[in-house]
């Protein structure tokens, strides 16, 4: 049986996994889709994503859980008190939409879509 009491102390650890590896993944799919687009790399298979994506999840948990370093990482956060959240949700949501939208414009590089189209 669990402890109740310390059932959410690894939530710091897997709230950071799923921004870093969406963001993670957003990125390398912008930079795979404009290098398909120009034709230097082959189309990659879709079992790629089905191979990379868990693996992507795999490698960032041991890294983070290594030793205690997510830990290491609140603690120094928590000295510093209680700042504004508000600052860094709102940098942090336009990082991960920004990386979105990058890779939708990525991907219709790549289709020669809408504003490629004549390209």
């Amino acid at each position: 049986m669990s402890n109740p009491k310390n059932s959410f102390n690894d939530i710091p650890l897997f709230a950071s996994l799923m921004y870093v590896c969406s963001t993670f993944i957003f990125n390398v799919g912008a930079i795979e889709f404009t290098l398909e687009g120009f034709g230097f790399i082959p189309k990659m298979p879709d079992l790629n994503s089905y191979v990379a994506v868990p693996l992507l999840f795999i490698f960032f948990y041991f890294y983070y859980s290594f030793h205690g370093r997510y830990k290491k990482i609140v603690e120094k956060y928590d000295k510093f008190g209680a700042p504004s959240y508000l600052h860094s949700v709102i940098i942090s949501l336009s990082y991960v939409f920004a990386s979105a939208f990058i890779m939708f414009i990525a991907g219709m590089f790549m289709n020669k879509s809408w504003i490629f189209e004549n390209i």
